[in-house]
């Protein structure tokens, strides 16, 4: 056995919006999925050597036909996937918890599209596969109907088409907390193991420590953003709800957005933001005026509630939505600080 070096990591990891990982093992790397809720594309998807080091490499939703996010509100939509491995084959099941149907797309290629969504009939949030023996197992939360309690429900399925094989049944109850979700089943030696959460979401750790065979990196997860860096390509670029590609263009490190219903006029814009508070300023003609001082913590989901957090956007309006008016962002930077 090679010698083995403990690598202090300073979370994040990753730095933003990507909530609820899975990671899984394949050929020698890492994957790892993440929730995306009302935005798409939907699921990003990362590439590690090290589970520390990650690259995104894509998302698992990225059509229309997989995913419907119309008229979704914030802290809907995909949330809570999981990512396995079996036979070649990637999955990665998840919930549109809005309109509460569970359901997993496949690729036989990590780098490639996924597969049109396979559903499954059964109840609950936060499914997870389970494979054994050439079987398929289906796992969520939901609630026992001989007694309204929670529980965990597990099925086998046919992988092929998502059709139950067997009866819907609950495996066991928690121990005694609230919000019983998040179910996960692994077979070590002669036993077989649930995981799940039970509580509420709480505050985490700084740091942590892994033992594994790697050499110290500088891993603190700061970067820029500008258009500069973020073509039409870019996997850094999210859309709320459904994306219309009629409403973008790209050109000469600008983007333009299509307004809608309000009114458009030259101006930039500028966020400064602390651990307390987001500043606005606005620049019109030449001259920046400061809009107003907002606390973080109303944004936060400890106060605000819901679980999507913030997310910094650009977008653009137009009172007369009988005409073609396009609002030309020029300018978009984004320096991290802390």
């Amino acid at each position: 056995m090679g010698k083995v070096k403990i690598v202090r990591v300073t979370n994040p990891i990753i730095r933003g919006f990507y909530p609820d990982p899975s990671v899984c093992k394949a050929n020698g790397k890492y994957y790892m999925v993440c929730s995306s809720f009302e935005y798409f594309p939907g699921v990003p998807l990362f590439e590690s050597e090290d589970l520390i080091n990650w690259k995104q490499i894509g998302h698992c939703l990225t059509r229309k036909t997989q995913v419907d996010l119309h008229e979704i509100d914030s802290s809907g939509g995909v949330f809570a996937p999981t990512i396995r491995y079996n036979n070649g084959r990637f999955y990665m099941v998840t919930t549109n918890d809005t309109y509460h149907k569970n359901f997993y797309v496949y690729t036989d290629n990590i780098y490639g599209e996924w597969s049109e969504p396979v559903f499954v009939e059964q109840d609950g949030i936060d499914p997870s596969l389970f494979f054994e023996d050439g079987k398929t197992y289906f796992m969520s939360n939901g609630s026992d109907p001989a007694d309204n309690n929670g529980c965990i429900f597990q099925c086998e399925i046919d992988a092929a088409t998502g059709k139950k094989l067997t009866e819907s049944k609950p495996v066991w109850k928690g121990s005694g907390g609230r919000y019983l979700e998040s179910p996960h089943l692994y077979h070590f030696g002669e036993w077989y193991y649930i995981m799940a959460a039970e509580g509420v979401d709480g505050i985490v750790c700084k740091e942590m420590e892994l033992d594994i065979d790697a050499d110290p990196c500088n891993c603190d997860g700061k970067y820029n953003v500008s258009l500069d860096k973020m073509d039409a390509l870019s996997l850094r670029w999210c859309h709320l709800r459904e994306y219309k590609e009629e409403y973008y263009k790209f050109a000469d490190g600008c983007l333009s957005l299509r307004g809608v219903k309000a009114g458009l006029s030259d101006a930039s814009f500028r966020v400064v933001s602390t651990n307390e508070d987001y500043s606005f300023y606005a620049k019109c003609g030449g001259e920046e005026v400061f809009m107003g001082k907002a606390g973080t913590k109303y944004l936060s989901s400890e106060v605000a509630g819901g679980f999507t957090g913030t997310v910094m956007a650009m977008y653009a309006v137009n009172k007369n939505g009988n005409e073609d008016k396009w609002a030309v962002f020029s300018r978009l930077d984004w320096e991290q600080g802390i």
